[in-house]
């Protein structure tokens, strides 16, 4: 930033939060924190079963959560959620309460989450059975995580 003076250029890393227990990341996220720059955390889900559903990854949701957990314990982090419908059927209920409780677990072990953001699919995917949540519904997950004292943004 500096040689090109862009030194006023926000820097954000947006991530799946996969890797972030890898030394040569962990040294990335450190000096993308001393250079003023943001981390962005993927959690999608509350549960095992909708983690891989929607996300499609080998990693467990365990180590996704436990490298968020780690990462908001050295430095602030927005969290980004995308929920969606597969087949006209999103998230339940009770998957909202378990990813609630997921956010309060984060942030009872010390995490520092500045922000999370709600949000839903913007363009047709590739998958033919995914589908935009109704904003009715993406206000109503986003008052849940409100009401256990966390500050959202709804997109």
């Amino acid at each position: 930033r500096a040689a090109h003076k862009l030194e006023r250029v926000r820097l954000s890393l947006l991530s799946n939060a996969t890797l972030f227990h890898r030394e040569g990341v962990i040294e990335g996220l450190d000096l993308l924190h001393d250079a003023g720059g943001e981390i962005w955390a993927k959690l999608d889900a509350g549960t095992e079963g909708w983690f891989q559903r929607v996300d499609g990854t080998t990693f467990s949701f365990k180590r996704v959560l436990d490298n968020i957990t780690a990462a908001s314990q050295r430095y602030r982090v927005v969290i980004q959620s995308m929920f969606h419908a597969f087949d006209g059927v999103g998230p339940d209920d009770a998957e909202i309460r378990a990813w609630v409780g997921r956010l309060a677990a984060i942030r009872d072990a010390g995490g520092q989450i500045r922000e999370i953001q709600v949000y839903t699919v913007a363009r047709r995917p590739a998958d033919p059975s995914v589908g935009a949540l109704e904003r009715v519904r993406l206000d109503w997950i986003a008052a849940q995580a409100r009401e256990a004292g966390f500050e959202v943004s709804v997109y």
